[in-house]
């Protein structure tokens, strides 16, 4: 039996709501997963592997989409087969993914993933924490790289894209579907993703830099609704040191 390994994001690994089934089915997928996160297992192929009911699969997608862990689509053309698109943590992971071509359902890329260090353990692999720190004597700065905003009129690339670019709230929940929805109607209404996206960014950095805690980052479809993307059209200015009076 050939050797497979997957690709797990650490937002996944630390995740504490997710069930041990729900763990099984998302290892699989990131299993099938290709070095943009995509999958195309069948819901036999996972039921297979895992052991799980094929009933009980969709379930587990679901709240695994609540989660912000995978994003789940059918494939155009075909309703039994699904789209998957894991969403991985670090910056070396195209914020466009690539379009959806003819793929084996089962298919997984023998090629080594790049940027990735890969651990073994029993046939899965965790990614070591992408996260790049510079320490100096008074601080520790977070570098992030900026999010790379697609030109296609993809709508799912471009909410990918913000999706990255917005700050995280874990451990506290963050419901994607409702923040796609939101951002799909902006978009509608004639607003510029790429503005969108730019202020998700933006604020992003203001987070990280005063320390903002997750639990006071609002919900990204209450962010999206409000527009406040219009109050972080500007990149925040660094925090001024201040000087004490002799």
């Amino acid at each position: 039996m050939a050797k497979r390994f997957a690709r797990i994001p650490l937002t996944a690994i630390s995740c504490t709501e997710m069930s041990a089934r729900d763990w099984r089915v998302f290892t699989c997928i990131a299993l099938h997963a290709d070095r943009f996160g995509r999958a195309y297992p069948s819901m036999a192929t996972i039921a297979a592997i895992t052991g799980i009911g094929r009933g009980d699969i969709p379930r587990s997608v679901r709240r695994l989409e609540r989660l912000g862990l995978l994003c789940c689509n059918s494939r155009a053309g075909n309703s039994a087969v699904n789209v998957y698109t894991v969403i991985f943590d670090d910056a070396e992971v195209s914020a466009s993914p690539p379009t959806d071509v003819s793929n084996n359902a089962d298919r997984v890329s023998a090629a080594p993933l790049t940027g990735c260090q890969q651990i073994r353990t029993g046939g899965v692999s965790a990614v070591a924490d992408q996260t790049n720190k510079r320490t100096d004597h008074r601080t520790y700065t977070r570098r992030t790289a900026p999010v790379r905003v697609p030109d296609s009129h993809d709508g799912a690339s471009q909410f990918f894209a913000f999706w990255k670019a917005y700050p995280s709230r874990r451990p506290h929940g963050n419901p994607r579907k409702p923040a796609q929805q939101a951002f799909e109607t902006a978009i509608k209404r004639g607003i510029d993703h790429a503005a969108i996206i730019r202020g998700a960014e933006n604020y992003r950095t203001a987070v990280e830099r005063e320390g903002t805690e997750p639990r006071y980052i609002p919900h990204a479809v209450t962010w999206l609704r409000q527009e406040r993307w219009s109050d972080h059209r500007e990149v925040p200015e660094p925090p001024r040191l201040r000087v004490g009076m002799i």
